[in-house]
């Protein structure tokens, strides 16, 4: 009887958790870390491939095929592989939506409302809803697990297309050198580099 009770008082607690408390803790499962490094697959209007990415706070570095990303907190590189072109940019946080689909979660507070959508058993399904038309990702639908409050899923509507990820994999590790999200042009002398700034 004791154990249903605290099954029971378990249930309602969860079950009682608004969509922007359960927002909190997976903004936190993201940037509590020193780094977090996620393995993904995607699919969407712009294709569909695998990727990896690593984020320390406000950098991160991307990497899917013939696109690699890296961003220090303030300039982005993007390379494409099979161009050998590097372009560098001061982003907007409407580029950086697009670069980091991660972004929308650890930024949601300022520029989405959460609601709580019906979700299988040991999962949330929360739906973001951009306050702005401005906002790039206007809406996503963010699927967590229940216990460990980390993303299994988003799938953002970006107004000229969507994108649905799947989160394979996610590591917490240490914390990581400004110059890990930057791109080495010493290492990639047959890359030129555009600067767009």
């Amino acid at each position: 009887m004791i154990l249903a009770a605290v099954s029971l008082f378990v249930f309602s607690e969860r079950s009682a958790m608004s969509a922007d408390q359960i927002m909190d803790r997976v903004a936190a499962a993201l940037t509590k870390p020193q780094s977090v490094s996620v393995t993904f697959s995607f699919s969407g209007n712009g294709g569909s491939g695998n990727g990896t990415m690593t984020v320390c706070h406000n950098k991160f570095t991307y990497n899917s095929g013939d696109l690699a990303v890296w961003y220090n907190g303030r300039s982005q590189w993007t390379l494409q592989r099979s161009a050998k072109e590097v372009s560098l940019t001061e982003p907007t946080e409407a580029e950086l939506l697009e670069s980091n689909p991660f972004r929308v979660i650890s930024g949601y507070k300022a520029h989405y409302t959460a609601k709580l959508l019906t979700a299988p058993a040991g999962f949330y399904k929360i739906q973001l809803t951009a306050r702005s038309k401005a906002q790039a990702v206007r809406s996503a639908t963010v699927t967590v697990n229940a216990k460990t409050f980390i993303p299994t899923r988003i799938s953002a509507n970006m107004g000229s297309g969507s994108t649905t990820i799947v989160i394979k994999s996610f590591t917490k590790g240490k914390v990581l050198p400004k110059s890990y999200f930057e791109f080495d042009a010493r290492m990639n002398k047959d890359i030129e580099l555009i600067d767009l700034r």
